[in-house]
């Protein structure tokens, strides 16, 4: 088996699925797998529990996570209308959407059994 490198990770839409992101106009979020070197440092702020089991990200992995892998959003207001995608706004994410946005920019990290086999 020849080691391969890894493909640039194409962006994609998540539209997460919360009570409070339902209608018409629901929020997305585009994000991208990180590369190896990127989830290299993203990896290194996972959090286990005594018995081992991957726990979640510590706030440095989650904002490492966003800093890398989101790239835009649409649909995402508050009170004062829509705000404009800056990673200076990331900061009026709520906490369980940061937590949830970095799970996702993690998995989409990962290559897939058949991508590993490739």
């Amino acid at each position: 088996m020849t080691l391969k490198a890894l493909n640039p990770f194409a962006p994609f839409w998540y539209t997460p699925e919360r009570d409070d992101n339902k209608g018409e106009n629901p929020a997305a979020f585009e994000i991208v797998g990180l590369n190896g070197e990127q989830y290299g440092r993203v990896i290194q702020e996972y959090e286990f529990n005594e018995s081992g089991k991957f726990k979640g990200l510590n706030a440095r992995g989650i904002a490492l996570a966003l800093e890398f892998g989101l790239r835009d959003w649409r649909h995402f207001a508050n009170d004062k209308g829509e705000m404009v995608y800056s990673q200076a706004n990331f900061r009026f994410i709520p906490v369980d959407l940061r937590a949830d946005l970095a799970m996702q920019i993690c998995i989409a990290s990962e290559p897939t059994e058949t991508e590993r086999k490739n």
